[in-house]
Parts: structure tokens; C-alpha cells; sequence
């Protein structure tokens, strides 16, 4: 049975002239009230207590694992896109080779660097691939309501970009953790300054949006309503979570699902929609439909049965499971890594793998295809 906030996507009701992707419902649950999610689990954690690990894991087996079968189920699981993609899908797999070949490199060189900088690199990554999602849901609401004017690409990317990365760059020259890392104790002479100058820069392409706003108004332009509530809900989280006061009380650990959390709400609704929009659609119906597509319990679910696997019994083995030991971290491996170290490795290649497809195969301006299947070429408002 379908969720009614994904049906309600072909609501068509046009008298505000408001844009939607999926649709009003699903748009402010899943694309914009997504943040919501990533909210309450900092309140849970600031307020009630909640420690970052239950955190970690009911993110994990709730939307974060899901959300990494949701980009199977659009390539390996799809017969279509898997003969589309067929090489891509081939060699991507590679991935999972890097995590040990970090650890190969570690052995040879005697140390840990090889392996710690690959952990790094994957965390920046990480974030990063978040950053270009918020972008690709902006990217479609501009295109869905045909805001293409040139100042207004430059104003939103400068604001998206700006608006994410400043404050996690001044978050992470403070807190102890992540100066830990680099083998700090304290944040440098220069911290300050910098910190200072990262949320200045975010303030300055607030007020560079909201001066393109008022300069569109004035020239008698509408305003593309749906894309600033979507901005609105993702600079503001991004501002709250790396603030000053918060950054003071969080554990570390707490911070990539609850930054993460948004991004995977948004991704389990534009693949949903995807899926269905391909079921319903008359040219498609020649094609095998993939059994998890007819239900969206049935996807949930098998999300769920994937992360499971995936994350909880393969992390288990490796010891990478909160509360789930079997004695990796017990076997010993050269350069002060153990096998834990090795598992780890090779279950960010799941991550990595994720990343890397996602950056291929969600090509909204250059792909018809995708175009038609997201319905961006259909007028969706309310």
C-alpha cells in the first residue's frame, strides 16, 4: 500500500502558485519538514538526554541503511537502470577495495596514516555528498518552476554553498574532538578569527538572498516560494547544529546522523516517487517492475532488512556495532590497526559506493529521461 504523503503527489491544485516536486504534503513532510527529523534528534540528545550511540544506531537502522538500499533499488535492482548502467555499476564496486587498501598501505608503511587519512577523506566526503544532495532538491525546485534567471543561479548556489560549509568550518576549528584528530588540544591563536570570518560569510549570503528577493519583488517578479522554505529549512539547521552553544554541548558522535537525518528523509521520498512515477507511467509498462516498488511498506521494509545485514550483523563481525563485540578489536594487525580496523574499512566502501552512484545518476538538466520520470516537465502546484 502507497503512503498517502506520496500519493497526495499528484495534487494539482494551482491557485497559490506555489511549486512542488512530490507535492504539497509530501514536499513539507519528507523535501522541507525533513529538518524536522534532524531537530528532534538534537532536541532529544540537548534536552532529554539521549546519548549520542541510541542515536547512532536508530538512525542507522531507520533512514540512514534505507536510504543506502533506496540507491540499489534505482540501479542494481531496477532491470532497466542496470542495463542503462551496466558498466558504471561494474566497476563503482571498486569502492570497497579502498578501505582495505588503506589498511594494506598502513601495514607497509609501519603506521597508521595511510588508514587515518583514508577515515578523513571519507568523513569530508560524507558531508560533502549531503551538501551536493541539498543542492540537487534545489536544483529541482528551481527547475520545476522555471527559475533559471542567471543572478538567481548565482545568489542560491552562493547561499546553499556558503550556508552549509562556513559554519561547519567554524564548528570544527572549536570542538575537541575534531581538533583531537589533527593532535590539537585547543583550538589555534587563529580559530577565532577564522571562526568569525566563516559566519560572517554566512550571514553576508544570507542578506545576498534576501537582497535578490526583494530586488526580484520590486521588478514585479514572483518569488519561487517552494525553493526559499526548502533554503530557509536547510541553512537553519545547518546554523543551530554548528552554533557556538551547541557546539559546546554536542558529542561528536551525535552530529553526523543528526546532520545526515534531513538528507535521508529527502532521499527515500525523490526515490519512492521515482519508483512510482516509472510504475504508472504507459510507456514503462512493458518493463519489469521490481517487486519492492508496489509497496512502499515493502521497500521500507526490505531498506530495513538490508541495513540489518549490512550494518548490524556485518558490524557485529567487525566489532563496529554499538554493543556488539566478537573479538575484532581483540586480533591485532601490524601499524597499530586491528581487524575491526579492516571491517570498518571495508563497510565505508557501502558508504563510498553510495556517494559515488549518487553523483552519476541523478542528472535532472542533462537526462530527459529522468526529467520525465521525476515529472519536472509537469506544472505540480498549489
Amino acid at each position: 500500500m502507497a503512503a498517502p504523503a506520496i500519493v497526495l503527489g499528484t495534487e494539482r491544485a494551482r491557485a497559490a502558485g506555489l511549486t512542488w516536486i512530490i507535492g504539497r504534503t509530501a514536499d513539507l513532510t519528507c523535501l522541507i519538514g525533513g529538518a524536522l527529523v534532524a531537530y528532534g534528534l538534537l532536541a532529544a540528545h540537548l534536552f532529554f538526554g539521549v546519548a549520542a550511540v541510541t542515536i547512532y544506531a536508530m538512525w542507522v537502522l531507520v533512514i540512514d541503511g534505507p536510504h543506502v538500499f533506496a540507491t540499489l533499488s534505482r540501479t542494481y535492482l531496477d532491470p532497466g537502470e542496470r542495463a542503462t548502467h551496466a558498466r558504471l555499476l561494474r566497476w563503482s564496486l571498486s569502492f570497497f577495495a579502498l578501505g582495505p587498501a588503506s589498511v594494506g598501505l598502513s601495514v607497509l608503511a609501519g603506521r597508521r596514516l595511510p588508514y587515518d587519512l583514508f577515515l578523513m577523506l571519507c568523513t569530508l566526503w560524507a558531508y560533502w555528498h549531503v551538501v551536493r544532495q541539498h543542492y540537487g532538491v534545489m536544483v529541482l525546485y528551481k527547475k520545476k518552476a522555471g527559475d533559471t534567471a542567471r543572478a538567481d543561479e548565482r545568489v542560491d548556489n552562493i547561499a546553499l554553498h556558503v550556508g552549509l560549509l562556513a559554519p561547519i568550518i567554524a564548528f570544527a576549528l572549536n570542538h575537541w574532538r575534531t581538533l583531537a584528530m589533527v593532535g590539537m588540544e585547543a583550538p589555534p591563536a587563529w580559530a577565532r578569527v577564522v571562526s568569525a570570518g566563516a559566519w560572517s560569510c554566512f550571514a553576508a549570503a544570507i542578506v545576498a538572498l534576501a537582497v535578490r528577493q526583494v530586488a526580484r519583488l520590486r521588478r514585479g517578479l514572483s518569488l519561487n516560494v517552494t525553493k526559499l522554505l526548502f533554503l530557509a529549512a536547510t541553512l537553519s539547521l545547518s546554523a543551530v547544529l554548528f552554533s557556538p552553544p551547541v557546539a559546546a554541548r554536542i558529542e561528536y558522535e551525535a552530529v553526523f546522523p543528526i546532520v545526515t537525518s534531513f538528507h535521508n528523509i529527502q532521499y527515500l521520498a525523490i526515490v519512492w516517487f521515482f519508483h512510482q512515477n516509472r510504475r504508472r507511467s504507459p510507456e514503462r509498462r512493458q518493463r519489469a517492475v521490481p517487486l519492492f516498488a508496489r509497496s512502499l511498506w515493502v521497500f521500507l521494509g526490505a531498506g530495513l532488512v538490508f541495513t540489518v545485514g549490512y550494518r548490524v550483523l556485518l558490524g557485529c563481525l567487525f566489532s563496529a556495532w554499538p554493543g556488539c563485540d566478537m573479538g575484532a578489536e581483540e586480533m591485532a594487525l601490524p601499524a597499530g590497526l586491528t581487524v575491526s580496523d579492516l571491517g570498518v574499512g571495508f563497510l565505508w566502501g557501502f558508504a563510498l559506493h553510495h556517494y559515488y552512484l549518487d553523483q552519476k545518476i541523478w542528472h535532472v538538466r542533462h537526462d530527459v529521461a529522468l526529467s520525465h520520470d521525476l515529472r519536472l516537465d509537469e506544472a505540480l502546484s498549489s
